[in-house]
């Protein structure tokens, strides 16, 4: 059996000694030289790489936060919008009730419950101006007409009195009562009026004043809805026997 072997060249090349060389020894390998300039080029890129991934990576991080932000922002709008509807609702719902309601008429009790209450503050006033008339009222003079009105154009209440006085000095004295403290402070002026003698001999007379008292209308009060009626003066005759003027005239 033939057997033949035939080494490559390059083996055979490999194993030829060169001329004058020793025989069987293989050459070293050669080293590849790499220059410092090349290695400090290599960190540097890897560096960047580096910090290009950490700048990738943050930039990730706040996009999903803008993305978050966007989507938290968008859910409570539409909670905002649904809840506004709702109150929308129910103010519509109310706003019908109200209409039902019947608000003319309350208004128009409202109306007289005011003039009911400033009526009840003004009550006092006719106690107040029997008061000083009692309290002023000579011994002689007899009073025999009484009346009190409010006038629009004082804007405050006026009194009228009939009198009747023995003769002409009760109705001098009278009249100097009137202008004594503490009368004066609520009967400023006092007009008379009529001064005569009738058929007994006694003089009659009349007197106006206005009377700063408690109890006065304000003005624009008008009750449209309610008729006026006409009323007749009061009648009435008051007497003293205490001609001392006091000051408990009205609280």
């Amino acid at each position: 059996m033939s057997f033949s072997f035939k080494p490559p060249q390059e083996e055979l090349k490999a194993a030829t000694p060169a001329p004058g060389g020793v025989p069987g020894a293989t050459p070293a390998p050669a080293k590849a030289y790499v220059p410092p300039i090349a290695r400090a080029n290599a960190y540097d890129s890897r560096q960047e790489g580096e910090g290009m991934g950490l700048i990738r990576t943050l930039l990730i991080i706040i996009l999903a936060i803008m993305v978050i932000s966007t989507g938290v922002l968008f859910g409570w709008s539409s909670l905002l919008k649904s809840q506004i509807s709702t109150k929308k609702d129910k103010l519509s719902i109310y706003e019908k009730k109200l209409d039902k309601l019947p608000l003319q008429d309350m208004r128009v009790l409202s109306s007289r419950l005011k003039v009911i209450t400033q009526l009840v503050k003004e009550h006092p006033s006719v106690n107040s101006a029997f008061k000083i008339l009692e309290e002023s009222v000579e011994n002689q003079v007899i009073y025999k007409r009484f009346d009190l009105h409010f006038s629009e154009a004082q804007k405050g209440y006026e009194l009228a009195l009939g009198a009747i006085a023995p003769d002409y000095r009760s109705v001098i004295e009278q009249m100097d009562t009137f202008k004594r403290k503490p009368y004066i402070t609520y009967l400023p002026t006092v007009k008379i009026e009529g001064l005569r003698p009738d058929d007994t001999g006694k003089i009659t007379f009349s007197l106006k004043m206005p009377i700063a008292i408690l109890g006065v209308l304000p003005e624009g009060l008008v009750l449209k809805d309610v008729p006026e009626t006409s009323q007749a003066p009061v009648q009435a005759v008051a007497t003293s026997t205490t001609p001392a003027p006091s000051s408990k005239i009205i609280p």
